[in-house]
């Protein structure tokens, strides 16, 4: 099939409060979470094997509660989302904890089922920190339907923290750059300890998006680390970040367990565990994170041996087309329906050392990068 290009990027600025923050998402991208809402509700069944109604009964009853406790702000901002748009309230919470419903099943396996490629994987991260310059790059891979409903956030929270993320609206935004000199993206990894002991039912907690949010607003790593390892997480997630002092980290998480990787110059990540540590919490089998990983690794150590310049090298790898269907620019698969087809909806390259972000719309490959920094 064609190669998506021209994909569109709708750039919003908010400020102040978090109910005022998410009023002004919701006002400027009204259209955007309406035709989202309507279309995963439509699908969600076949998308995470919840129907959207069973859905927002769990969200409203395991994930609610935490957040409304320990994480307030987020909720403010998803209500002010909901005045902005026009949007129920739980229909954009329960939006913003899709994976908490749809990373319940090893991808691997389901990709053996039905012979779909969807919902094998999801994104890649990579970083590399060479003389005290971080530098974080990442392939937002979701489904395809979401391509056009890329987001440029421009955030000034209430203590003047000001952040630039990439998200499709009705998300809150869970992967970007603050002033503070840091940096994260995520990567969905499926672990075997998201339900209640002994039961089918999803552990209650605090969803990934809205620590991702959160973390986002870390003054330092250690307290961005300190979110990703919440004790009353729901699930798991990567978590890829640095700082402007060239520090580079990636920490692992389930449920219940968590393991940091150490890294010297550079480090990729996709979509399962690569620990020890981890590895009794591992439920993805998918060849398609494998590989992905490999490539990645293979791509960014030849780079970084050669002495290549980091700036290139980064946005080279994430366009790479190496191992056709699974590879690091993702495209969607003719052979899935329509509401799976995974591909690249949004790659994003984090300089900290010129404090930028350079974001491309749709694939890497046929989309141009533009930069953004924090000079509004």
């Amino acid at each position: 099939m064609p190669l998506p290009s021209g994909c569109s990027l709708l750039e919003i600025e908010a400020s102040g409060e978090p109910r005022a923050i998410g009023r002004a998402i919701g006002e400027a991208a009204r259209g955007l979470m309406v035709a989202a809402a309507e279309y995963y509700r439509e699908h969600w069944q076949i998308q995470t094997g919840y129907s959207f109604a069973d859905a927002e009964r769990i969200a409203t009853a395991s994930f609610l509660p935490a957040a409304r406790e320990l994480l307030p702000a987020g909720v403010a901002e998803i209500e002010g989302m909901a005045e902005g748009s026009g949007v129920a309230f739980l229909t954009l919470f329960a939006l913003n904890c899709g994976e908490e419903f749809g990373c319940t099943e090893d991808p691997g396996a389901a990709v053996a089922q039905t012979g779909h490629r969807a919902l094998s994987g999801h994104c890649t991260s990579l970083g590399i920190s060479i003389d005290g310059v971080c530098l974080l790059g990442h392939n937002e891979d979701w489904f395809a339907c979401d391509t056009e409903r890329n987001a440029l956030l421009r955030i000034t929270t209430a203590d003047g923290t000001r952040i630039v993320a990439v998200t499709p609206p009705p998300l809150v935004a869970f992967t970007g750059i603050s002033e503070h000199g840091i940096a994260g993206a995520a990567n969905t990894v499926y672990s075997n300890d998201n339900f209640v002991p002994g039961t089918a039912e999803l552990r209650p907690g605090l969803p990934n998006n809205l620590l991702r949010r959160r973390l986002l607003e870390s003054r330092t790593l250690e307290e961005a680390r300190d979110w990703a390892c919440h004790p009353r997480r729901v699930r798991g997630s990567n978590h890829i970040m640095g700082d402007a002092s060239g520090r580079l980290w990636d920490i692992e998480t389930s449920a219940t367990a968590a393991a940091s990787i150490d890294a010297d110059v550079w480090l990729a990540h996709t979509n399962h565990y690569v620990t020890p540590e981890m590895a009794p919490f591992e439920l993805s089998t998918s060849r398609n994170s494998r590989a992905r990983l490999a490539r990645a690794r293979e791509l960014t150590a030849a780079g970084v041996a050669a002495g290549d310049d980091p700036r290139a090298l980064i946005p080279g790898v994430l366009a790479d087309h190496e191992n056709g269907e699974n590879s690091i620019c993702s495209h969607p698969w003719a052979d899935d329906p329509p509401p799976l087809q995974e591909m690249t909806t949004a790659s994003m390259v984090w300089d900290l050392g010129e404090m930028t972000v350079d974001v491309c719309a749709g694939t890497p490959c046929a989309n141009e990068r533009r930069r953004f920094g924090f000079d509004w």
